[in-house]
This record gives structure tokens, sequence and C-alpha cells, in this order.
């Protein structure tokens, strides 16, 4: 009976992992995220995360990430 329950966590536990994109985005706090866009690498995680926070009303500190991922990528919309 202990094979099976362990052998059963072990393949859930790799089917789990098999389905988790390897781009997917985690933010303390705030969760994940797996948003693709065209902002340069400095400008990402500001992105991530104003859309995290957008997500959970924090309108205003969502703005906020959202200037520094432009500042990071001026052409970065």
């Amino acid at each position: 009976m202990r094979f099976t329950t362990v052998s059963l966590f072990a393949i859930l536990t790799f089917v789990t992992a098999c389905d988790t994109p390897s781009h997917l985005t985690h933010i303390e706090g705030l969760g994940s995220i797996d948003f693709p866009n065209s902002g340069i690498e400095a400008a990402q995680l500001p992105f991530y995360r104003g859309v995290l926070l957008m997500h959970s009303f924090e309108f205003e500190d969502a703005a906020t990430a959202f200037r520094e991922a432009q500042a990071a990528d001026p052409e970065f919309a």
C-alpha cells in the first residue's frame, strides 16, 4: 500500500511539473503569470508586477510598475 501511494505521488508530481510552462513567472505575494510580450528583459518584471497588481485591483501600484517598465524600455507600450 505504501509503495502504491508513493508511486502515485511521484507520478502526479512529474505530470504536474511537465504541464507547468517553463516561462511562468512567479512574483511573491501576487501570484504567477504567463504573458508573452515584446518588452526587453529589464522591463519584464515590472510589467508582470503591474499586470498582477492590476488584477488585484491595486491600480496606483500597478500604474507605478507600468511606468517602471516603460522607463526601462521606452518603446514598450
